[in-house]
């Protein structure tokens, strides 16, 4: 009888994205959801050094396509123009964002900023319901009134966004899409299927303590894997710096399971998929983040 169980590995291919943990768990709203369990703790330890950011990039990264700009909330860091000013002389790069900071001042700088070099700043904004009511009894009241106003900002300004939705109700997705190409259509925005990435609730972090999570976890097995395709795992393309080690996924950044070393040149590139947000992936078929 096996009495152990050693679960199936994904393997680094290329290294097309890198994620900044850019503030570990300090956000500026509270999210009954929260899979990392952010507070509005905003002090220096929080944050990450800018040196591993520029460490990072003395590494030769010859297929880096985006580097993604995440939390917490990163446009806390205080030194936050300045890394996306440093980021854009290697990479695109995507803020992920709650959307609440974002204001017109705000886009403006980040205009300028974009206007002196060749790559591009996106955003990728949370947005959990295309309606307010629905959006807010999770996020926190007043919180999509904020997102839609940056939404139509980026929009007036021409910065490609996308949309985050945690599919709180675990509602059909064809609905889901409908309600935000309807909310779309009320803000004079030309909808398209790619601006909405819909992901399933992580019953972990903030959301455990909230609803005292004891669901059985569910764990991949190779059999889930048979004429599953592998590509689509974020972890194949992408690795993620924060301030205490690199990690396989942002969903795993305080789970030791998810961490991979401490330096990125030193980590591993086997990422054992042993976890149920790895469950998640490949349940859905199609990676939660990238």
């Amino acid at each position: 009888m096996q009495l152990s169980y050693k679960a199936p590995c994904s393997k680094l291919v290329n290294l097309e994205n890198i994620w900044f943990q850019l503030s570990k768990v300090a956000c500026n709203i509270k999210c009954k959801h929260c899979y990392l369990d952010c507070h509005q703790d905003t002090r220096k330890r929080n944050f990450l050094p800018a040196e591993k950011i520029t460490d990072a990039f003395k590494l030769d990264l010859p297929n880096l396509r985006m580097v993604y700009l995440t939390g917490g909330e990163p446009f806390l860091h205080p030194k936050i123009n300045e890394i996306i000013r440093f980021c854009l002389k290697k990479s695109d790069v995507t803020i992920c964002t709650n959307g609440t900071l974002v204001n017109e001042k705000k886009i403006k700088v980040l205009k300028t900023i974009e206007a002196a070099f060749l790559h591009k700043i996106c955003f990728k904004f949370s947005l959990d319901h295309y309606m307010e009511g629905r959006n807010d009894e999770y996020r926190g009241v007043g919180v999509f009134k904020k997102v839609v106003n940056a939404i139509k900002l980026a929009n007036r300004y021409n910065i490609p966004f996308s949309i985050v939705c945690v599919n709180l109700k675990n509602e059909d997705e064809t609905l889901v899409r409908k309600g935000f190409s309807e909310l779309f259509q009320k803000l004079g925005i030309v909808y398209k299927e790619e601006y909405i990435k819909v992901i399933p609730l992580l019953k972990m972090g903030t959301y455990s303590k909230y609803y005292n999570i004891s669901d059985k976890t569910n764990t991949v097995t190779y059999e889930d894997l048979i004429d599953f395709d592998m590509e689509i795992l974020d972890c194949k393309t992408s690795r993620v710096i924060s301030s205490d080690g690199i990690y396989s996924c942002p969903a795993l950044v305080n789970d030791p399971r998810g961490r991979l070393g401490e330096k990125l040149e030193d980590s591993s590139r086997n990422v054992y998929l042993e976890t149920q947000t790895c469950y998640d992936c490949v349940n859905r078929q199609d990676g939660l983040f990238g």
